[in-house]
């Protein structure tokens, strides 16, 4: 990622009253836009993450994490952000290590691209001499596939094989 590139942190959650206070407070913490989705909790998690400084998504009911996400995406982009970063709102994801990662990315980042082929760039495919892309590896492509019409945004693949 570029110094320039606007970017988020993304937070589906479902039910997570007992930990979406702290692992928000510690987005925030860092300086970073946050966009919470609630995926139709029946608890007090929507309560919570209202009284803070964030963007709220409510779905009225569940409709999966994979929505969420799309949800977060199509909201990011309405907003601005040119990329964004997930994290689970269970607390299993550390805030201290956004730094990190956001590090990675802006050093796998290849000089000229636009903000869209962040970490990875086009999905390489194998090597003359490697045998076809493993199925496991086609579910991921189909994914990526589908991110790009989702949100007409790119995505690399980020388990390369050097």
């Amino acid at each position: 990622m570029n110094d320039t590139l606007r970017w988020c942190v993304l937070i589906p959650c479902l039910n997570e009253e007992a930990a979406i206070h702290d692992v928000v407070q510690s987005v925030l913490a860092l300086g970073v836009p946050v966009i919470v989705i609630d995926d139709g909790s029946d608890d007090h998690t929507p309560e919570i993450v209202s009284e803070l400084p964030v963007t709220l998504l409510r779905h009225p009911q569940r409709l999966g994490k994979g929505e969420a996400l799309r949800s977060g995406f199509r909201e990011a982009l309405k907003q601005g952000f040119e990329a964004v970063l997930t994290m689970d709102g269970d607390g299993q994801h550390l805030a201290s290590d956004v730094p990190r990662i956001v590090a990675a990315a802006r050093s796998n980042q290849k000089v000229g691209t636009p903000p869209m082929h962040l970490p990875t760039g086009a999905f390489p495919g194998p090597a003359r001499n490697q045998s076809p892309t493993p199925k496991v590896a086609s579910a991921g492509t189909r994914a990526r596939h589908w991110i790009w019409l989702t949100c007409r945004r790119r995505t690399l693949y980020s388990k390369r094989r050097f």
